[in-house]
């Protein structure tokens, strides 16, 4: 690992690193010093103060030393009353609020936030100021999984198709992303290679529309719908794609496009994936292993999933129908 603090020459570049108390960080203060009158007054006046101040801030880029000094010399010239050698109080919310105000009468607004966030995590840093309090992310809201009852609608809504082609691509689609999470990325680099018939009931597939390659088992009761789909996809794609395209999108959405259907919205690449989640979850199996045939680094598509699910402790008949619903 680089040291931070190293360079290949004696002047740091502007993305160079440096740690208080470090001699290279002490040769960068001294370097970046601002020029103005009032800047230098102050660190002629106050060099300890106005260099234990700015150490406070951490690991420093080279590019912030002359902003930081010039804000830590501009809190003092701005707090009269204070001893610059108190850091408690120079550095006590109330007081970086009032540098704040008075600073807004000299600069703009984005450089009043910037000086104002620097002081703010130098006094976190020095145990003056709390630490902000950690925000979490809003779980992602996802749609509901599609029970099996519907999907056995859509099935029978492709086989009603004239053209072989659209029953390929609806049985295809449907049995990759309900079989085995497909996403429209992994329907899009999908080849006829990747697949791997055991010829026992059992279909694995290679997905590729992540960032490392994945093999998946399509789920049992989802092999006859995926055999019989490729059956009827054009067997002349080039290099033996599955799904045609200049990029990956939803492969059902043109060809539901031309279905006069009421609820041929509710079907998408997404819901089906987060049915197969859901009924892996049914299935007990583990969160690692799910995580990992997503192809996620996270569990976020999981959670959203879950969010589905009921808790089988506050109803077990409604647990027991949902199970059987969703398949």
């Amino acid at each position: 690992m680089s040291n931070p603090n190293h360079t290949t020459n004696s002047t740091p570049n502007a993305c160079t690193y440096l740690t208080p108390g470090t001699p290279e960080w002490a040769a960068g203060f001294k370097q970046h010093r601002p020029r103005d009158a009032a800047a230098v007054r102050i660190i002629k006046a106050e060099p300890a103060a106005v260099e234990h101040v700015v150490a406070g801030y951490g690991l420093t880029p080279v590019s912030s030393f002359a902003p930081l000094i010039r804000t830590v010399t501009e809190l003092i010239e701005l707090s009269p009353l204070i001893d610059p050698t108190d850091t408690a109080r120079l550095l006590d919310p109330a007081n970086i609020e009032l540098y704040a105000t008075k600073a807004a009468d000299i600069h703009t607004a984005n450089v009043v936030e910037r000086r104002e966030g620097f002081l703010r995590r130098i006094s976190r840093n020095l145990g003056i100021m709390e630490p902000a309090a950690r925000t979490y992310s809003t779980p992602r809201k996802s749609p509901p999984p599609l029970p099996g009852v519907e999907l056995d609608g859509y099935l029978r809504l492709f086989d009603a198709q004239s053209l072989p082609e659209n029953r390929g691509i609806g049985r295809t689609a449907i049995a990759l992303g309900a079989g085995c999470a497909a996403t429209p990325a992994d329907l899009w680099h999908a080849r006829r290679s990747h697949i791997t018939d055991h010829g026992d009931g059992r279909i694995d597939i290679t997905l590729h529309g992540r960032t490392q390659p994945r093999t998946v088992p399509v789920d049992s009761a989802w092999v006859p719908t995926l055999q019989a789909g490729i059956a009827e996809l054009p067997a002349t794609e080039p290099r033996d794609r599955l799904f045609t395209g200049s990029r990956p999108k939803d492969f059902l959405a043109p060809l539901l496009s031309r279905i006069d259907w009421a609820d041929k919205d509710r079907l998408s690449m997404p819901r089906l994936r987060i049915t197969w989640i859901c009924n892996r979850l049914f299935d007990g199996c583990r969160l690692d292993q799910i995580r990992v045939m997503l192809g996620d680094k996270g569990y976020s598509a999981i959670t959203a999933a879950a969010a589905h699910l009921p808790d089988p402790t506050d109803d077990n008949q409604l647990f027991e129908q949902f199970r059987c619903g969703v398949q």
